[in-house]
């Protein structure tokens, strides 16, 4: 009888709430404790794999952001309301486990090659001992940051790694998760488990997106009641040999009429994230950011000082310069990253136009601009 009377009264709740059936005290959230630490969940090997992406040193220039597998897990009760709804609910729980890749005597030198194993089933790369684990919650009510999600680090070494975490800057994952993931800040579109089990967005969601993204594509483009600067020539070549040559002079730091107060962590994968950066800007861009243009004009250019951990030295330039009117979804940005200050070679990624790395992180700003130095 209680179970019946228990029964009617949560179809009550939903039905006088306008909530799912899977709403979230159905979702098994994280636990915390009373300092707002996270447990960490020790039951994450029972939970649905979703994926494990890899962009190793040896593709990316000897300098991958993330060289290590990340094999991802959510956790069973947010999955099912996933696959019910499409949707992320509040206590949702994500875990990220990273493994260094496979290292042996039948594998290339990372440092010369391209990193891969032979194995029985061929050349490729493999998954060797566990590294970091983290982990990444919703939750709308209790975190303020975007979209609710938060992220914990709970250590690199399996054997230490700790039993309660305190979540970092948020910042410094969601602006590339906000621009880029395929569904509410998780790159849906590379775990065929979640793409897969998503189910089918309505005819008339997908034209309201449709129409909402051509909107937004109208006002950075300059479209009506949108202001955009003229155009100005380039201020330094894109070749990259006298790009560093320039950038060795600092010259900027005197041509350049902004730049950011002081130094401060950055929320991108430069170098490492959360290392002290400082940016200049060129006449063009500085120009419109203060007229709040929608669209900076074609010439603008925006150099970034990376400096060691404690910020006493200068270690690398990241460098995006508009060279063409239409940003083109960051393609009319020329995107380049010197992790040297003697070297031109040391440059992790393809110094190029539309660099999905550069432009996806940045698509979040105003014209793909995310600093704002007049706040």
């Amino acid at each position: 009888m209680l179970s019946k009377i228990r029964i009617v009264f949560m179809v009550a709740l939903v039905a006088g709430t306008g909530l799912t059936a899977h709403a979230k005290d159905s979702v098994k959230g994280p636990e915390f404790n009373e300092d707002g630490s996270v447990v960490r969940p020790i039951d994450w090997e029972t939970w649905v794999f979703v994926g494990s992406p890899l962009t190793p040193n040896a593709l990316n220039g000897g300098k991958a952001a993330f060289q290590q597998f990340h094999s991802v897990y959510i956790e069973p009760t947010a999955f099912q309301h996933f696959k019910d709804t499409g949707e992320f609910a509040n206590g949702t729980q994500l875990v990220k486990v990273r493994t260094h890749l496979y290292e042996g005597d039948d594998c290339f030198n990372p440092s010369e090659e391209n990193g891969s194993c032979q194995a029985v089933s061929g050349r490729g790369y493999f998954n060797g001992e566990y590294s970091g684990f983290e982990l990444t919650v919703k939750d709308t009510e209790r975190f303020d940051d975007p979209g609710g999600w938060v992220y914990y680090n709970f250590g690199e070494e399996p054997q230490k790694w700790a039993d309660s975490a305190h979540q970092f800057p948020a910042a410094s994952c969601n602006a590339c998760h906000e621009a880029s993931a395929g569904n509410d800040f998780v790159f849906t579109q590379f775990y065929p488990v979640l793409r897969d089990s998503e189910p089918m967005i309505s005819d008339s969601r997908a034209k309201a997106g449709a129409e909402e993204a051509s909107n937004t594509a109208g006002e950075g483009a300059g479209g009506s009641g949108v202001t955009q600067a003229a155009a100005v020539p380039l201020p330094v070549s894109t070749d990259v040999e006298e790009l560093f040559a320039y950038l060795q002079s600092g010259k900027y730091r005197e041509e350049f009429p902004l730049a950011e107060p002081e130094q401060h962590p950055s929320i991108g994968p430069h170098v490492n994230f959360g290392k002290p950066v400082r940016a200049y800007f060129s006449a063009a861009v500085a120009s419109s950011l203060e007229a709040g243009d929608h669209a900076h004009p074609k010439g603008s250019m925006i150099v970034k000082d990376m400096f060691s951990d404690d910020g006493s030295e200068l270690i690398g330039w990241a460098v995006m310069q508009k060279t063409d009117e239409d940003s083109d979804g960051g393609k009319g940005w020329f995107w380049v990253e010197f992790l040297s200050t003697e070297d031109p070679s040391q440059v992790p990624v393809p110094a190029e136009n539309g660099l999905a790395l550069c432009s996806g992180c940045h698509a979040s700003g105003k014209d793909f601009v995310l600093s704002k130095p007049f706040e």
